[in-house]
Formats: C-alpha cells, structure tokens, sequence
C-alpha cells in the first residue's frame, strides 16, 4: 500500500486566538519534492511547525510515513529558518552536522567512528569540509544555511522539512542546494520546501502547496501553477507571474531536470 510521506486532516493553527491555519487537508506522495509557497503570513513556516509538533495544533491530525510523529521522529529531517538558530553558540559546523546523527543513538548513545564519518559525508555533499572547524557564528548566510542542511543529510531521513532553504543565500549556494535536494528526490526520499520565489518554483518543484490560511491548491506544478490560482492565492492581478504560470501551462518550463 502506497501510504502518504505527509498526511494531514482538518489541521488549524491559531496564535493568541487569531488563525493562521484553518482546517488543511493534504497528502503528500512519497518520493516527491515539494514547493510551499503563499504570500507573508499565510502560515507556510507555521504548517512545517505544526507537523514537527513545535506548536500544537487546535485541532486536527498529522500523520508522517502513515504513523504519529512521535513514532517516527528519527526519519524526519527539519532545518528551521535561519533566524530562528542562536548563531552564537561555540559550537563548529562539524558539532552541528554530527548533530544529525543523534536521533539513532538513543539516551545514552555516544556518536563513534561510523557517525562522524557520516557527518563528514554530509559535509562532503555540502561543501563545507574546509570549513568543518569553523565556528558557525562566523560563518556567512549561506554557509550557515549549508551547515543545517549538512546536519539534517547526516541524519539519513526519509521526509525532510525545510524552511526557507534559500533565504538570505548566494546564487551559487542555491543552485547547490536545489541540486542536493533533487538528488535526495531521486533516492526516494520525500522533500517539503517553504519557498517565496515563485518564478523559480516551476524549474525546482515537482509539486507544489498553495496556502493562504487554508489551502488553495495541491498538485502537480503543471495542475497548480495556473494564473487563476495564483490570484487566487497571492490576491490581485499578477501580470508578470500570471504570464510565467501561462509559458508553464504550455509546457515550456517545470520541474527538476
């Protein structure tokens, strides 16, 4: 039976009383990458925290590989926005990478010679080996970025989270970091990517997740990346994205190579 990587029923999320998200149902295949896209305070990041069980839902449920959270948090790969990281603390982006390996290890675990070379895998995949002993406050934005997906690579699961993978990095890290994420699509694993440039979601997502409070379209990029939808979802005339969702429509763009 083909069980959903992602699955959830009837989710709300509120903050002090105000929805952020309001009855969400989706299923997200396995072995899929997926764009989650919407505009500011449409409660992208939120939806990753409610699956992560960050914050607790007001109602509803969420299922990953068909089981409860937390009967599979070792399998779940998360790499939250950058802001939210106290980049201050002495820890080196090979500290931060072994962090990955953890989940397998139990209470009393200690990481030996096969997790940290795991680590230094993730680092490898990453390019970030050079930088291995370099404290991670000292690190640029996008090196940052590259060290927590280091981490949650090193943690060999099979959904990753990821919030705002690309915010605040070089083009050439992007580029980097949809490659790795193309790569781990192509091994099965299943990928959820809050993202906000939408010109870009049709060369990198396979699916995509419109969400404006509740969910306005889940689909295939060439079912959901549609001008109607995106006024929709995004509210206005959206001239310039309108005429990329069109070229789209056409087929002359869409999904990872």
């Amino acid at each position: 039976m083909n069980v959903p990587a992602l699955e959830t029923h009837e989710l709300s999320v509120s903050y002090r009383g105000k929805p952020v998200l309001h009855g969400v149902d989706i299923e997200v295949p396995p072995g899929t990458l997926t764009g989650i896209m919407g505009p500011n305070g449409a409660g992208k990041s939120t939806l990753l925290k409610a699956v992560m069980g960050v914050i607790q839902p007001d109602s509803g449920w969420v299922k990953l590989l068909g089981k409860p959270l937390g009967e599979v948090l070792g399998r779940i790969g998360y790499v939250p926005q950058r802001e939210s990281v106290d980049w201050d603390f002495p820890v080196t982006v090979f500290d931060v990478a072994l962090m990955g390996t953890y989940a397998g290890l139990g209470w009393f675990g200690r990481p030996g010679k096969a997790e940290r070379a795991r680590a230094m895998e993730a680092l490898e995949q990453t390019g970030m080996v050079d930088l291995a002993t370099r404290k991670i406050g000292e690190l640029s934005g996008g090196q940052q970025q590259r060290t927590f997906i280091a981490r949650a690579l090193a943690q060999k699961a099979e959904i990753y989270l990821m919030d705002e993978p690309f915010a605040g990095v070089d083009a050439a890290t992007e580029r980097a970091i949809i490659g790795l994420l193309g790569k781990l699509r192509d091994e099965g694993r299943t990928v959820l990517v809050v993202h906000h440039d939408l010109q870009s979601a049709p060369r990198y997502f396979e699916r995509l997740l419109l969400l404006n409070l509740r969910v306005v379209a889940h689909g295939t990029v060439e079912e959901v990346f549609q001008p109607e939808i995106l006024e929709k979802t995004y509210g206005g005339k959206l001239t310039l994205l309108s005429d990329v969702a069109r070229r789209v429509a056409r087929g002359s763009g869409g999904g990872l190579p």
